[in-house]
């Protein structure tokens, strides 16, 4: 996400129609152990970038209606604090990364 403003943009939650849920959550290890934290909100500081990854923070689907194919769009609402809900697509991607 990148905030070309000169306030704080924070980002509250997001959904998809197409999962039952999407969670907001950071990676981490902690004494050998990687975990998965649930964030609250997402705090974007003005004209910074904060970047979602694999092994970083990520948006969680949860629960998926059906089965999705690899190269899909899928339509996702991100809920901005005093802000426009913003529409993105993302598009499904195999997983090739190692934490």
């Amino acid at each position: 996400m990148r905030n070309n403003t000169s306030k704080s943009v924070v980002l509250n939650s997001a959904n998809s129609s197409y999962f039952g849920a999407v969670e907001m959550h950071r990676t981490m290890e902690e004494d050998g152990v990687v975990k998965m934290i649930r964030e609250e909100a997402i705090t974007v500081p003005p004209n910074a970038i904060h970047k979602f990854a694999p092994g970083g923070f990520h948006l969680m689907m949860i629960n998926p209606g059906e089965p999705i194919e690899e190269g899909a769009s899928i339509p996702v609402e991100l809920h901005f604090e005093g802000r426009d809900t913003i529409m993105v697509d993302f598009t499904v991607r195999r997983m090739d990364f190692d934490l």
